[in-house]
Protein backbone atom coordinates (compact mmCIF):
# COMPACT_ATOMS: atom_id res chain seq x y z
CA UNK A 1 0.00 0.00 0.00
CA UNK A 2 1.28 3.43 -0.85
CA UNK A 3 1.33 6.20 1.74
CA UNK A 4 0.76 9.71 0.46
CA UNK A 5 3.88 11.80 1.18
CA UNK A 6 3.48 14.20 4.05
CA UNK A 7 5.76 16.83 5.54
CA UNK A 8 5.67 17.24 9.31
CA UNK A 9 7.25 19.75 11.62
CA UNK A 10 8.50 18.37 14.92
CA UNK A 11 8.99 19.82 18.40
CA UNK A 12 12.27 21.56 17.62
CA UNK A 13 10.94 23.12 14.39
CA UNK A 14 12.73 20.76 12.00
CA UNK A 15 10.81 19.42 9.02
CA UNK A 16 10.72 15.74 8.08
CA UNK A 17 8.99 13.87 5.30
CA UNK A 18 6.89 10.75 5.75
CA UNK A 19 6.74 8.58 2.62
CA UNK A 20 6.40 5.05 1.27
CA UNK A 21 9.86 3.76 0.43
CA UNK A 22 10.24 2.24 -3.02
CA UNK A 23 12.99 0.17 -4.61
CA UNK A 24 14.95 3.39 -5.17
CA UNK A 25 15.20 3.71 -1.37
CA UNK A 26 16.32 0.11 -0.77
CA UNK A 27 20.02 0.84 -0.20
CA UNK A 28 19.26 3.73 2.16
CA UNK A 29 16.76 1.57 4.05
CA UNK A 30 19.37 -1.19 4.46
CA UNK A 31 21.84 1.41 5.78
CA UNK A 32 19.19 2.76 8.20
CA UNK A 33 18.38 -0.74 9.48
CA UNK A 34 22.06 -1.55 10.00
CA UNK A 35 22.49 1.62 12.06
CA UNK A 36 19.27 0.94 13.99
CA UNK A 37 20.35 -2.61 14.86
CA UNK A 38 23.76 -1.24 15.92
CA UNK A 39 22.20 1.28 18.32
CA UNK A 40 19.95 -0.93 20.43
CA UNK A 41 19.69 -4.36 22.02
CA UNK A 42 15.89 -4.19 21.91
CA UNK A 43 15.45 -5.43 18.33
CA UNK A 44 15.36 -9.07 17.25
CA UNK A 45 18.76 -9.26 15.55
CA UNK A 46 22.32 -8.02 15.68
CA UNK A 47 23.65 -5.88 12.79
CA UNK A 48 25.89 -8.71 11.58
CA UNK A 49 22.79 -10.87 11.14
CA UNK A 50 21.42 -8.50 8.51
CA UNK A 51 21.67 -10.52 5.36
CA UNK A 52 19.32 -8.37 3.27
CA UNK A 53 20.47 -8.26 -0.30
CA UNK A 54 19.72 -5.13 -2.29
CA UNK A 55 17.73 -7.19 -4.78
CA UNK A 56 15.57 -8.80 -2.06
CA UNK A 57 14.98 -5.47 -0.34
CA UNK A 58 13.91 -3.90 -3.65
CA UNK A 59 11.46 -6.77 -4.26
CA UNK A 60 10.05 -6.50 -0.74
CA UNK A 61 9.51 -2.75 -1.04
CA UNK A 62 7.73 -3.18 -4.38
CA UNK A 63 5.51 -5.94 -2.93
CA UNK A 64 4.52 -3.70 -0.02
CA UNK A 65 3.71 -0.78 -2.35
CA UNK A 66 1.25 -2.92 -4.31
CA UNK A 67 -0.23 -4.79 -1.35
CA UNK A 68 -3.68 -3.95 -0.02
CA UNK A 69 -2.86 -5.07 3.54
CA UNK A 70 0.78 -4.07 4.10
CA UNK A 71 2.22 -0.60 4.58
CA UNK A 72 5.66 0.83 5.22
CA UNK A 73 6.23 4.46 6.13
CA UNK A 74 9.73 5.92 6.32
CA UNK A 75 10.64 9.27 7.80
CA UNK A 76 13.49 11.22 6.25
CA UNK A 77 15.52 14.25 7.22
CA UNK A 78 17.03 15.75 4.06
CA UNK A 79 16.61 12.49 2.10
CA UNK A 80 18.20 10.38 4.85
CA UNK A 81 15.96 7.81 6.53
CA UNK A 82 15.94 8.23 10.33
CA UNK A 83 12.80 6.25 11.16
CA UNK A 84 10.45 3.64 9.80
CA UNK A 85 7.19 1.91 10.66
CA UNK A 86 5.50 -1.08 9.09
CA UNK A 87 2.07 -2.64 9.21
CA UNK A 88 1.43 -6.21 8.06
CA UNK A 89 -1.19 -8.96 8.36
CA UNK A 90 -0.60 -11.50 11.13
CA UNK A 91 -1.80 -14.32 8.83
CA UNK A 92 -3.70 -14.57 5.59
CA UNK A 93 -6.46 -16.85 6.85
CA UNK A 94 -10.08 -15.73 7.13
CA UNK A 95 -10.07 -16.35 10.88
CA UNK A 96 -7.14 -13.99 11.50
CA UNK A 97 -7.72 -11.39 8.76
CA UNK A 98 -8.85 -8.86 11.40
CA UNK A 99 -5.38 -8.83 13.02
CA UNK A 100 -2.23 -7.00 11.97
CA UNK A 101 1.21 -6.54 13.40
CA UNK A 102 3.39 -3.48 13.44
CA UNK A 103 6.97 -2.45 14.02
CA UNK A 104 8.60 0.92 14.46
CA UNK A 105 12.17 2.15 14.82
CA UNK A 106 13.74 5.60 15.18
CA UNK A 107 17.48 6.26 15.10
CA UNK A 108 18.83 7.62 18.40
CA UNK A 109 19.76 10.95 16.80
CA UNK A 110 16.05 11.49 16.05
CA UNK A 111 14.64 10.42 19.44
CA UNK A 112 12.39 12.74 21.46
CA UNK A 113 11.32 14.85 18.49
CA UNK A 114 7.82 13.44 18.07
CA UNK A 115 8.62 11.19 15.11
CA UNK A 116 7.42 8.06 16.91
CA UNK A 117 4.10 9.73 17.63
CA UNK A 118 3.77 10.90 14.03
CA UNK A 119 4.39 7.38 12.74
CA UNK A 120 2.04 5.82 15.31
CA UNK A 121 -0.82 8.12 14.28
CA UNK A 122 -0.36 7.25 10.61
CA UNK A 123 -0.03 3.50 11.20
CA UNK A 124 -3.13 3.38 13.42
CA UNK A 125 -5.19 5.35 10.89
CA UNK A 126 -3.96 3.15 8.04
CA UNK A 127 -4.89 0.01 9.98
CA UNK A 128 -8.41 1.38 10.45
CA UNK A 129 -8.67 2.31 6.77
CA UNK A 130 -7.57 -1.16 5.70
CA UNK A 131 -10.22 -2.70 7.95
CA UNK A 132 -8.07 -4.29 10.62
CA UNK A 133 -9.68 -4.57 14.05
CA UNK A 134 -6.57 -4.95 16.16
CA UNK A 135 -2.87 -4.15 15.96
CA UNK A 136 -0.37 -6.35 17.78
CA UNK A 137 3.29 -5.94 18.66
CA UNK A 138 6.00 -7.30 20.91
CA UNK A 139 8.30 -5.00 22.86
CA UNK A 140 11.16 -5.67 25.26
CA UNK A 141 9.83 -4.99 28.77
CA UNK A 142 12.80 -2.84 29.81
CA UNK A 143 12.39 -0.59 26.72
CA UNK A 144 10.43 1.93 28.77
CA UNK A 145 10.47 4.62 26.07
CA UNK A 146 8.77 2.33 23.54
CA UNK A 147 6.35 0.88 26.11
CA UNK A 148 5.28 4.41 27.05
CA UNK A 149 4.73 5.37 23.40
CA UNK A 150 2.57 2.32 22.75
CA UNK A 151 0.51 2.82 25.90
CA UNK A 152 0.05 6.50 25.01
CA UNK A 153 -1.64 5.32 21.78
CA UNK A 154 -3.93 2.83 23.50
CA UNK A 155 -1.96 -0.41 23.37
CA UNK A 156 -2.61 -2.76 26.27
CA UNK A 157 -0.25 -5.38 27.67
CA UNK A 158 -1.99 -8.73 27.16
CA UNK A 159 0.88 -11.06 27.91
CA UNK A 160 4.53 -11.44 28.79
CA UNK A 161 7.04 -13.74 27.14
CA UNK A 162 9.85 -14.57 29.58
CA UNK A 163 13.35 -14.86 28.12
CA UNK A 164 12.07 -13.89 24.67
CA UNK A 165 15.57 -12.83 23.64
CA UNK A 166 19.00 -13.96 24.74
CA UNK A 167 21.87 -11.53 24.24
CA UNK A 168 25.38 -12.65 23.28
CA UNK A 169 26.62 -12.13 26.83
CA UNK A 170 23.88 -14.45 28.13
CA UNK A 171 21.41 -11.89 29.49
CA UNK A 172 17.74 -12.66 28.82
CA UNK A 173 15.16 -10.02 27.89
CA UNK A 174 11.45 -10.47 28.50
CA UNK A 175 8.88 -9.11 26.06
CA UNK A 176 5.37 -7.79 26.45
CA UNK A 177 2.77 -8.72 23.86
CA UNK A 178 0.61 -5.63 23.33
CA UNK A 179 -2.64 -5.10 21.45
CA UNK A 180 -4.59 -2.04 20.39
CA UNK A 181 -8.24 -2.76 19.69
CA UNK A 182 -9.36 -0.42 16.91
CA UNK A 183 -13.11 -0.79 17.40
CA UNK A 184 -13.14 0.34 21.04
Amino acid sequence: MRFENKKIQVKNGRTFELFSPSKENAQELIHYLHQLYSETIYLNRYPEEMNFSLENEEKLLEQILYSHRDLMISVADENRIVGNASLYPIHSSIKTAHRCGMGIGILKEAHNMGLGSALMKEIIQAARNIGYEQIELDVVCENKHACHLYQKYGFEIVGKIPSAMKLKEGKYLDEYHMVKFLNK
